[in-house]
């Protein structure tokens, strides 16, 4: 991860991670159910959804790391 001018952005290995846009990770933070026991990270929805546009390029670009990690993207891409 790179920090430039306040913000964090994920310098991609490979294009093919680009599947997720920052739309959808709006719009999925956005339909989180909220007041849940948090995970094993002990994060809760609340948390994330309160550090607005920061966390949620924190979470695009975790998301993108892990697919660029598996391979994922590019099966997604082929229906997979």
């Amino acid at each position: 991860m790179k920090r430039m001018n306040g913000t964090i952005s994920y310098q991609l290995r490979s294009r093919s991670a680009h599947c997720i846009r920052m739309d959808e990770v709006r719009a999925a933070l956005k339909e989180m159910t909220r007041h849940k026991a948090p995970g094993l990270s002990g994060l809760v929805t609340e948390m994330i959804q309160a550090t607005g546009e920061i966390g949620t390029q924190w979470i695009l670009d975790l998301c993108l790391q892990c697919f660029d990690a598996v391979g994922w993207a590019a099966g997604r891409a082929s229906g997979l």
